[in-house]
């Protein structure tokens, strides 16, 4: 049984690019023996803060109820993650950045000495062995030129997800593809 995460962060509905291109793609990735866990973090993620920081860095045995219902709600999505073979986001960039939900995702899964370390190169990623695919929409890109995150967080994430095969799926919004006429996205294997 293959399990594959999908993520949309785009809170734009049924008129969402990036939420077509994540169904095309875990349409194309899926076979019968696939489970898809589908994560909408336009429905809200609870922000880290000070009491998150605390009950994820107390030891188990000296948390207070409220710490370990913090904990539950950010082990399920680590435990997401983890169980996950491939996964599949839905990145549209607003403003030139990634959406607020998708960075508190990240937030809540970068977890010191759990999902990565540092060394004396640098951090290094702990969730190894998975496929990551990022389905991304930005009106105003043309397909094959550079989208820059204009807030530094794209070299972040990828960091995240190092060890991860990144396959990267863009198309403008309001076409089937590119202006040279290209048919739409698809996914290189």
């Amino acid at each position: 049984m293959t399990k594959l995460l999908r993520l949309d962060a785009s809170f734009r509905g049924d008129a969402s690019v990036s939420r077509k291109l994540t169904e095309r793609l875990v349409a194309q990735l899926s076979t019968e023996k696939t489970e898809v866990t589908t994560r909408d973090l336009s429905k809200g993620i609870t922000p880290i803060d000070g009491a998150w920081l605390s009950a994820v860095y107390s030891p188990a045995e000296t948390r207070t109820d409220a710490q370990n219902e913090i904990v539950a709600q950010a082990d399920i999505l680590l435990n997401e993650l983890r169980d996950a073979d491939t996964l599949v986001i839905g990145l549209p960039i607003y403003n030139f950045g990634v959406p607020a939900a998708l960075k508190t995702w990240f937030d809540q899964l970068a977890r010191k000495g759990e999902t990565f370390s540092y060394s004396e190169n640098g951090p290094k990623g702990h969730l190894t062995g998975k496929k990551a695919y990022v389905a991304l929409s930005s009106d105003g890109t043309e397909l094959g030129r550079a989208c820059r995150l204009r807030n530094g967080l794209g070299p972040a994430y990828a960091g995240l997800l190092r060890h991860h095969r990144r396959d990267l799926c863009r198309r403008r919004q309001n076409h089937d593809g590119c202006r040279r006429g290209h048919g739409p996205c698809r996914i290189r294997d």
